[in-house]
Formats: C-alpha cells, structure tokens, sequence
C-alpha cells in the first residue's frame, strides 16, 4: 500500500479519485491491490443514512461517521457517553 497511503500519498489518492478516506482504503485495496472485500454491516460511512440505524445496532458496529447527507446533518445519536460541548461531533 506504500505507494498509494504512505506519508503524503493517501491524502493525494483520495483526492485524484476525489472520494473521501474510507471510500480511498477500498479502491486501494480493491483497483490497486487486486483484493476483493467483502461487504459487511458492521462499517458505516457518512454517505449512507446513518439514521437508519437503530440503537440497538450501534453496539455491534466497528465504525460510524458523520456529516451532511441529503442536506441533513447525518450521525448517530448516542446520549450519556460526552455532552455536545465535549463533543460535537
């Protein structure tokens, strides 16, 4: 992978192919590397609506992301862990 995410390289993949970081990991891995993945419903990106997710799936994911989607701030709302302040993520 070091010619494609080593030192300045990922960020430059990610933007020849002008997607974000975890769509750049799979097209490395996948059009460069030649290694099938697999899809999982454990990872989420900020592209899908991660509102769809019920409470009860969030503690079986490995990721969640956040941001805009359709417009709409896109993130999973998890209450008791850090207030808005700490973080607003």
């Amino acid at each position: 992978m070091v010619p494609w995410a080593s030192g300045p390289r990922f960020e430059q993949t990610s933007a020849v192919i002008r997607l974000p970081d975890d769509c750049a990991i799979g097209f490395i891995v996948e059009k460069r590397l030649g290694v099938s993945m697999i899809h999982s419903k454990l990872f989420h990106s900020h592209l899908e609506n991660l509102l769809l997710l019920t409470p009860r799936d969030i503690p079986r994911q490995v990721t969640l992301s956040y941001g805009l989607f359709e417009d709409k701030m896109n993130s999973v709302e998890a209450k008791g862990v850090f207030s808005k302040e700490e973080d607003p993520s």
